[in-house]
């Protein structure tokens, strides 16, 4: 007797899967934006192409901004994606084992289609087809001969035809290529699949909508954390060559910048270090000629240099004093005072003289002719005798006439009005006047020598500031002093006089200092301080110099730094973690514990209980879920080396068959001699178990075993009774007529459903057998 129908179905929890989607989303809003927007792309359009996986790098670098997150409104039925996928043809074959060129083998979509033949006929050859292009745990690569006797072999070939739901669809298949992604959906058991599934660590064979989608999430995280690893590591190919091996001197400013080079490097640190003022280059180029020139041409040269620029510094010192506001105060008041001596001078003059025939006694041209008649008198005609000489025979030293009396007095009466005090007074402040005056106008200093120090000056600090300093300062005293020397007897005081700097004295004497110290420096001993200090400013200045040249290079590689360091902080976004540890643990409530139940509803169906095994779940591997087949007692024993051949191959058929809760769909199964090593008691069991996994899905079967053949077609008939029996209606049922109408035409399907079976014959090159193809086939 059959198990129930309603047991042999695999529960498909849709809604565990609706929870797990919803787990899926309250997860993803503690995940990066980008992964939400990867997450929304998935859940819509179920595969990411080149784009895609382009714009979410893009989203990555940027911290997501831009991002388009999961929504609920984005995630899908779970259910509603599920797709079957059953074979419909194999035709086409060419290069393949012994098979017939042009031979086809043609399957039923719906329930069961059992191959037989005998050893030899030709059914491994379309099995290892099937192997081939469907999914299959093998682990042998097993290779697809030609017909060795055949004249002319190429590359192993077939076409198969196929339908994904209702479509149909047509795949070209060669030994060659790669699995075709539809095919995949059905699977392959045959010997070297079982020994996989009981004495290795397996994957799940398919995964839930929801594990998929983190499976996917974490194929995106690491396509595009390749991407970004590409990307730095271009940029660590860019890296220039002068960075890693600068040629600087050690322990410079710009050496220590550019080893401890970062990301975080201010650029404008670095511009500021290789900005070079003329005076910066100017010293470059005066270090240089001390430290590799001729010493005794360039201490000459200096010493030259400093003499003039004190001298005329010196000078320019005085022209400061010279015009000072105090000394052109005291000219002016010297000045009045000699006018107002003057003045005085006149007026006695006038009073003693008034009534002499010759006006004009006492002024100015006066006195110049009364000081050349004394200087005549003493020097030429009377030497010993004091001027006037007023004696009898004394003669006039102007006109040589004979002095009368009045001539006499006269003379007598000047020479009293030149020694009275008026006129001394008036002769002494005109003394002290003219000292003054002239004290001032000798302290000018010429434009040559103005021009000379202002070019002694630049050339030292080779900068404009300094020069304009010296140049202002002394422009402004040669102002003063032409206003003094003009307009002094208009004033009084120094108010009136244009405002005047004080005079940088202290940049003449850097100069000189900084020369003296260059001939100290010049003169020393390669290992004394001066020296140490001047090839020390000297790298300094250099190295600034080169940092000059290449300051856009170094911004450059700042910047790479800086994009490398960014791209390293995304990259951590792209790792898997996280997504493993949710992905594990969504399997453990929609695979592993599913698996699990039913690999033991398998061990009961088949009658194997008594072997104490069970299905233990591995640690996962990237977000995929394991498992193993164990004894209960010795779970770290090895079943394969315990259980006997007919066993190892029941206990793997379970493995098989368990996997298949997982599928979302009711994809093709294909089963190469299933119950090879079986006792008849294990091979009705497996054949009851095919016949009611044919009413869900397509059931594939080659055969050799004949008795397996009639155990199934048996076992067919018995799941067809059981249908009928679950149909049967109750005796105090009240039925309509069309209820029963529908009753009889629900029968009448069955019957077809069941009853058929029928017989084909062909022949085959170089094997006179026969070769029996039995198809039996129920629909859902």
């Amino acid at each position: 007797m059959v198990q129930p129908l309603s047991e042999s179905r695999f529960d498909s929890d849709v809604s565990n899967s609706e929870e797990a989607l919803a787990s899926i989303l309250d997860w993803s809003y503690a995940r990066p934006t980008w992964q939400r927007d990867a997450l929304r792309r998935l859940c819509v359009t179920g595969e990411l192409d080149e784009r895609d996986l382009s714009e979410l790098t893009d989203l990555c670098k940027r911290n997501g901004r831009g991002s388009r997150p999961l929504e609920s409104t984005h995630i899908p039925d779970p259910g509603s994606a599920a797709s079957t996928v059953r074979l419909r043809r194999i035709s086409g074959v060419a290069n393949v084992n012994a098979l017939k060129p042009g031979e086809e083998l043609s399957f039923n979509t719906n329930g069961l289609t059992v191959i037989y033949g005998d050893n030899g006929s030709g059914k491994s050859g379309y099995a290892r087809v099937l192997k081939k292009a469907c999914r299959s745990r093998s682990k042998s690569e097993e290779r697809i001969l030609p017909n060795i006797y055949a004249e002319e072999v190429g590359s192993s070939s077939a076409t198969i035809d196929y339908k994904i739901d209702s479509q149909n669809h047509c795949q070209e298949w060669t030994a060659d290529d790669e699995h075709a992604t539809a095919l995949l959906s059905v699977s392959v058991f045959d010997s070297s699949t079982a020994s996989v599934h009981v004495d290795e660590l397996n994957d799940v064979a398919y995964k839930p909508f929801p594990m998929r989608l983190l499976e996917d999430l974490a194929d995106v995280c690491g396509d595009v954390g390749r991407r970004l690893r590409e990307e730095i590591e271009s940029l660590e190919q860019q890296r220039l060559e002068f960075i890693a091996n600068p040629p600087c001197h050690s322990g410079t400013a710009v050496h220590q910048l550019i080893a401890n080079l970062d990301s975080r490097t201010s650029e404008s640190s670095v511009r500021s270090l290789a900005q070079l003022t003329a005076q910066d280059r100017l010293r470059l180029s005066t270090l240089e000629s001390d430290l590799a020139g001729d010493t005794t041409a360039v201490v000459a040269q200096l010493d030259a240099t400093r003499g003039r620029l004190e001298g005329i510094g010196e000078r320019l010192i005085g022209l400061e004093s010279a015009v000072s506001s105090s000394s052109v105060a005291n000219l002016c008041q010297l000045y009045q005072e000699y006018v107002t001596a003057r003045k005085a001078s006149r007026v006695a003059a006038k009073i003693s003289f008034g009534s002499e025939p010759l006006s004009g006694v006492g002024t100015d041209v006066w006195r110049m002719l009364w000081e050349a008649a004394r200087k005549f008198s003493e020097e030429q005609v009377y030497p010993d005798t004091p001027f006037p000489v007023t004696d009898q025979e004394a003669r006039c030293v102007l006109c040589h006439q004979v002095l009368e009396s009045a001539a006499k007095d006269r003379l007598s009466r000047f020479d009293m009005f030149v020694r009275d005090e008026t006129e001394q007074m008036e002769a002494r402040k005109g003394s002290q006047y003219r000292v003054a005056l002239n004290r001032l106008s000798e302290s000018d200093v010429s434009y040559d020598d103005l021009v000379e120090i202002q070019n002694l000056v630049r050339g030292h600090y080779g900068d404009g500031r300094n020069t304009r300093a010296i140049r202002r300062s002394a422009i402004m005293f040669k102002w003063r002093i032409r206003a003094a020397l003009r307009c002094h007897g208009d004033h009084i005081g120094s108010e009136w006089l244009p405002p005047a700097d004080s005079w940088p004295a202290d940049i003449i004497t850097k100069i000189t200092a900084d020369m003296a110290n260059r001939v100290r420096a010049i003169q020393a001993d390669d290992g004394s301080s001066e020296r140490l200090q001047a090839q020390k400013e000297y790298q300094e200045l250099k190295d600034r110099a080169w940092l000059a040249s290449v300051v856009d290079d170094v911004v450059s590689e700042i910047n790479r730094l800086r994009n490398a360091t960014r791209l390293q902080g995304v990259l951590a976004t792209t790792f898997t973690q996280a997504i493993t540890i949710k992905s594990r643990e969504i399997s453990g409530q929609l695979v592993t514990d599913a698996l699990r139940a039913q690999f033991a509803k398998e061990i009961d169906r088949l009658g194997v209980a008594n072997l104490a095994v069970e299905l233990q779940g591995a640690r996962a591997a990237y977000g995929v879920p394991r498992f193993r087949i164990s004894l209960i007692r010795r779970p770290n024993q090895r079943v394969g080396t315990i259980l006997s051949e007919g066993e190892h191959r029941c206990i793997a058929l379970c493995a098989f068959l368990a996997e298949l809760v997982t599928t979302e769909g009711g994809s093709g199964i294909v089963f190469d001699d299933p119950v090879s090593s079986l006792d008849h008691t294990y091979r009705k069991a497996v054949a009851r178990r095919l016949a009611v996994l044919g009413l869900e899905r397509q059931v594939i079967i080659f055969t050799h075993d004949i008795a397996f053949l009639f155990l199934l077609e048996e076992s067919c008939r018995e799941v067809g009774a059981a249908l009928l029996g679950a149909m049967s209606i109750p005796g105090s049922a009240v039925m309509t007529h069309q209820s029963v109408r529908n009753l009889l035409i629900k029968l009448w399907q069955l019957w077809n459903r069941w009853s058929t079976m029928f017989v084909s014959y062909t022949t085959r090159e170089k094997c006179q057998s026969g070769r029996i193809r039995w198809m039996l086939w129920h629909a859902d």
